[in-house]
């Protein structure tokens, strides 16, 4: 589901070649490149943006996401899980992406 943390234990990348409506990889047909492995025990990863557990990019390359808009990626330590001590990803539409702390957000950034 949408903000779910099922990131953390790992994700591919793949080009999918003859999109079916279900994104799901078919290692006959698609190209795969490349694997994240897990992240380390007590780091939680969360899609946000109504991305949930995948990130699409259209042909021209721009995030898919569907806002319409950026995806973000959200990190965080099990130990410590307030907003405050987040590190954000942040896939731009014009397909820039950049790192934001909380701090960042609170200045007037949109995250």
């Amino acid at each position: 589901t949408s903000g779910s943390p099922v990131w953390q234990g790992g994700w591919i990348i793949f080009n999918d070649v003859t999109p079916t409506g279900t994104i799901t990889y078919d290692s006959s047909e698609d190209t795969l490149l490349a694997v994240k492995q897990p992240m380390p025990k007590g780091i939680t990863v969360m899609a946000a943006n109504g991305s949930g557990n995948r990130i699409v990019f259209n042909p021209a390359g721009e995030p898919a996401g569907a806002m319409g808009n950026s995806q973000t990626l959200t990190f965080s330590h099990d130990a410590d899980l307030s907003v405050m001590n987040q590190v954000y990803l942040i896939l731009s539409k014009a397909g820039r992406i950049r790192i934001a702390t909380w701090a960042d957000c609170q200045n007037g950034n949109s995250c």
